[in-house]
């Protein structure tokens, strides 16, 4: 049985969802739906603004001719239907790796900016200039830190690897 399908329409790319809603995908949904095999994720605490149980019963039958299926969930494991336009959406809807420790983290880049006292701009233009993550100075990666309430080390050991290029 199919958890949830990104599908995409000429007019949005969307999730359907197995309660009978449908989400619009922007980045953080993406992430959320990239990342839901590896946090064992089975989609039954998601919930969108649309229905789509108004005109199907099943969420296989919720697919109309004006949708693209992308990929799926069935048994907690993703299929891609279409790697040229799951590769397209993935880069449409990228997270900075910034962008991905805030949400992580359930923050902004204000209030991380807020609790390390530090101006929001610096860490603003980290995103807008698409900064890696190796070339952050030592101050902004502290500030970025003490926004998390982490010691330096700790969130050197916690992001390091994983977003080292």
């Amino acid at each position: 049985m199919k958890n949830a399908i990104l599908i995409n329409t000429n007019a949005y790319d969307g999730i359907l969802l197995p309660n009978g809603t449908w989400i619009e995908v922007d980045e953080k949904v993406m992430y959320d739906f990239i990342n839901a095999e590896k946090e064992n994720d089975d989609f039954s605490n998601w919930d969108g603004p649309n229905r789509w149980d108004d005109y199907a019963e099943t969420l296989e039958n919720a697919i109309n001719d004006g949708m693209q299926v992308i990929s799926y969930y069935e048994d907690g494991k993703m299929v891609i239907v279409d790697n040229a336009k799951w590769e397209e959406l993935q880069e449409t809807y990228k997270c900075h790796w910034l962008d991905i420790i805030c949400l992580e983290n359930e923050t902004t880049i204000y209030k991380i900016a807020k609790n390390a006292d530090c101006d929001k701009s610096v860490l603003y233009r980290v995103i807008s200039n698409n900064a890696d993550f190796e070339n952050i100075s030592l101050s902004t990666m502290n500030a970025i830190a003490k926004g998390l309430n982490m010691t330096a080390y700790e969130f050197v050991k916690k992001y390091f690897n994983r977003f080292m290029d």
